[in-house]
């Protein structure tokens, strides 16, 4: 008859007694196949581990990729955001100056070169990867190569400008183009309800609001035509700049000049105060052309 067992004999240092164990052929290979697929479970389990880390290791390396890009793009979207308001400001000049010196417009086509703003967005930048970040990061140097042919464009503008404002400077002088005093416009140009009555107007001017005393100057060269007092302007001064131009001064506390004077750009003239039909100290500026009025706003270049 077949033995069915294996015998484990096992003796304890060199001289103990020997003890004999009895097992089973089906439990040690139970045994073994038990063994052998925890052995596979730990090579399955520790191969996993070393996946799970790689991975782990690869997010954190592009993780601290996007950071990086994300800090460049935000560096990119400041120089955008300040080339911006730096060409706004440089076209509302160049504007300004046509104004004056009576030159078109630079065509549409000119002027902007129609650079369109990158809105960053990190969350969205993040889940759409690294390469998607990279290519916004594009999108927002390109905006800015284009801002610079922009500047380019308009510094051009600049030097015509300055080569024909050269040629006619001594009518330009003649041409308002300064503001007549500091202080606060709390009312432009253009239709508004009347302060006394209530109705609606064209207030013909533009009211800086400031303190009474304050010097106010001559918006450009002229010879005074008026210097009196009137019911609705108080104390108000005019004054002829030739080529078509007049301007006013009204609701002043003195004038310093009289009728046939001749003044310069820049000089103190009176100064503002709260005479006539007011509602508070301030200077009335108003500019008409060739009768009409103007919006003194367009030839404020300061």
């Amino acid at each position: 008859m077949q033995d069915n067992h294996y015998t484990i004999i096992v003796v304890p240092g060199t001289s103990g007694k020997a003890r004999r164990y009895a097992i089973s052929k089906p439990t040690v290979r139970k045994m073994l196949i038990g063994g052998a697929g925890l052995l596979v479970a730990g090579l399955a389990v520790g191969t996993h581990y070393l996946i799970i880390s790689r991975e782990l290791a690869k997010y954190r390396a592009e993780s601290r990729a996007v950071q990086e890009e994300k800090a460049k793009i935000d560096s990119l979207s400041l120089a955008l955001e300040r080339l911006r308001t730096k060409m706004a400001k440089l076209q509302e000049f160049d504007h300004k100056l046509r104004i004056i010196a009576d030159l078109p417009k630079i065509e549409e086509t000119d002027e902007s070169l129609g650079a369109g703003g990158t809105v960053i967005d990190a969350g969205a930048a993040m889940e759409a990867g690294l390469a998607d970040f990279a290519e916004r990061a594009r999108g927002v140097q390109e905006s800015i190569e284009s801002l610079e042919q922009e500047a380019a464009l308009q510094e051009d503008s600049f030097y015509d400008l300055i080569e024909f404002l050269e040629e006619r400077k001594s009518v330009l002088l003649a041409t308002p183009s300064i503001r007549p005093c500091r202080g606060w416009v709390t009312s432009g140009f253009g239709y508004r309800r009347d302060p006394f009555t209530g109705e609606r107007e064209l207030h013909r001017a533009v009211d800086i609001a400031t303190r009474i005393g304050t010097p106010f100057v001559a918006a450009a060269d002229g010879i005074v035509v008026s210097s009196e007092k009137d019911r609705v302007f108080g104390n108000i001064v005019e004054i002829d700049h030739g080529n078509g131009f007049v301007t006013r001064y009204g609701h002043t506390l003195a004038n310093f000049v009289k009728k046939g004077d001749m003044v310069r750009r820049g000089q103190v003239i009176g100064t503002v105060g709260n005479t006539g039909r007011s509602t508070g100290p301030h200077l009335h500026y108003e500019i008409r052309l060739n009768g009409v009025a103007v919006n003194p706003d367009r030839y404020m270049l300061n």
